[in-house]
């Protein structure tokens, strides 16, 4: 009897043989393992979240080393928008030297040579004439300049004037003592010595009735000469209802404009 109770303790159906597990502990065991592993991930999503945040304080520190592929990304950049600022800088800079470069040619070549020019001469004195105009921008220089070449040697001078694109008309007279009569626009009169080489502003009350008519410059950028047997003798004043002072010279053969079709020879 005492082995049977012995034989049936060892055979309890509600004993626990400590090598066999239950379904329940087999359970309870798979859980708590899923549990380590849950918090596994997690300790690793925390030590990963922790990393990012280390990460950005490093980034967020001023003192912080940056990587040489990221300072040479950087310094990319910045050489790039350097050179689309340097473009403006180079255009801007191109055309103001251009624009002073031409600015420069132009004053150059006003000075130098002359927009237009004629030229004549007059035997009784052996002596040419030539009448240059230049586009001088300048208010104390009309651009009236006359070169004269005589026997005495060649010499130059400015005449005073006006707008001579439009009033360019200039005559010229023989006077009775050899020399020459120029009279320009509203009065700007002048009187040129071949032989002392001299061109001087001319007096007012100049005897004049006993001057000999050579001919005018006239044309503005056309200039030329036209001699006395082409065209009658006409001095424009630019000034209209204007009445001639009576110490002008040659009194009778100024008026407001001097029309070339209406000087004609035989024109009426």
């Amino acid at each position: 009897m005492g082995a049977d109770r012995k034989f049936h303790a060892e055979r309890r159906p509600d004993a626990i043989d400590p090598e066999r597990k239950s379904p329940v502990s087999f359970k309870i065991e798979h859980l708590a393992a899923r549990q380590v592993d849950i918090f596994g991930l997690g300790n690793r999503r925390i030590q990963q979240t922790g990393h990012s945040s280390v990460q950005a304080r490093s980034m967020d520190d001023p003192h912080r080393k940056s990587s040489p592929a990221f300072e040479q990304q950087g310094s990319g950049w910045a050489k790039l928008g350097l050179a689309f600022l340097a473009v403006p800088v180079v255009v801007i800079a191109t055309f103001a030297l251009l624009v002073s470069g031409w600015v420069a040619y132009e004053m150059a070549r006003s000075r130098l040579f002359p927009a237009a020019s004629a030229k004549t001469f007059v035997p009784e004195l052996n002596t040419s004439i030539e009448f240059e105009l230049y586009s001088i921008m300048e208010d104390n220089d009309s651009g009236r300049y006359l070169t004269v070449s005589s026997p005495a040697g060649r010499f130059s001078g400015k005449i005073s004037g006006f707008d001579w694109a439009h009033w360019s008309r200039t005559s010229l007279y023989m006077t009775e003592d050899h020399k020459i009569a120029v009279l320009g626009v509203s009065y700007s009169d002048h009187i040129v010595d071949p032989e002392k080489r001299t061109i001087d502003i001319m007096p007012p009350n100049v005897p004049s009735e006993a001057w000999t008519y050579l001919g005018a410059f006239d044309g503005g950028f056309n200039l030329r000469f036209i001699p006395a047997s082409e065209q009658r003798e006409c001095n424009p004043t630019a000034m209209s209802e204007h009445e001639v002072p009576p110490w002008a010279p040659r009194p009778q053969q100024w008026q407001e404009w001097c029309l070339q079709n209406d000087l004609r020879r035989g024109a009426r």
